[in-house]
């Protein structure tokens, strides 16, 4: 007669002593046990609103990257670029004669009849708005700035808030300065406007030899 097949796992139990106390707490813990399938630990799935975080989030990571990536290029193009700034025009330029500055207004410009200095050196200036300017510097650094232009605006430069003012009729002028002596003079004659500012004042009787001269 066969005998029977040893069963491992039974002769591993069969040599498992317990004492009483163990029985009895194994029988305990398994009579509490809940086994139902409510008993079941359900781990919840992720809330629509936590999934939408996540792919937000890695949506904006994606488009951090892909502008960095983007954005290298250019910096490496500014900095192999050898090509120089294009520099803006100056709204004036300065010519060597009168005739010059003739030529570069547009109209013929004249001088002063007088000036309460002798110079010893002239610079002449055209504006891009249509303005001649000369300025006259003396021996002892004393300036004289001449301007001419078309129409009959202010042309002078000059916003000065002066406490005097005074007309003179017969040159069709106005002086401005402070304590009745003048450093500014403006005069039309209908189609040019003109304007010498100096930086020495002068009295209103001074500054009327000066414009008794002919008409610049």
């Amino acid at each position: 007669m066969d005998k029977p097949e040893k069963n491992p796992y039974r002769e591993l139990m069969e040599q498992v002593n317990l004492t009483p106390e163990a029985r009895e707490r194994i029988l305990t813990n398994v009579q509490q046990a809940d086994l139902s399938p409510q008993a079941k630990k359900v781990v919840p799935l992720r809330s629509k609103q936590q999934t939408w975080r996540r792919w937000a989030s890695l949506a904006a990571c994606l488009v951090v990257v892909v502008a960095a990536v983007l954005a290298v290029p250019q910096f490496r193009g500014s900095d192999n670029d050898t090509t120089p700034p294009q520099l803006t025009g100056t709204p004036f330029h300065q010519v060597d004669t009168l005739a010059a500055l003739s030529d570069a207004v547009g109209f013929p410009v004249t001088e002063p009849a007088a000036l309460p200095f002798d110079p010893v050196n002239t610079a002449y200036t055209a504006y891009d708005e249509g303005t001649a300017e000369i300025t006259y510097t003396g021996p002892d650094s004393q300036t004289a700035t001449y301007r001419q232009s078309l129409g009959t605006a202010d042309n002078s430069g000059d916003y000065t808030l002066y406490e005097d003012t005074q007309v003179v009729p017969e040159n069709n002028a106005t002086l401005k300065g402070q304590d009745q002596r003048y450093t500014l003079a403006l005069w039309t004659d209908g189609t040019y406007t003109y304007s010498l500012r100096l930086s020495s004042a002068l009295s209103a009787d001074a500054w009327q030899a000066l414009l008794d001269g002919p008409a610049p």
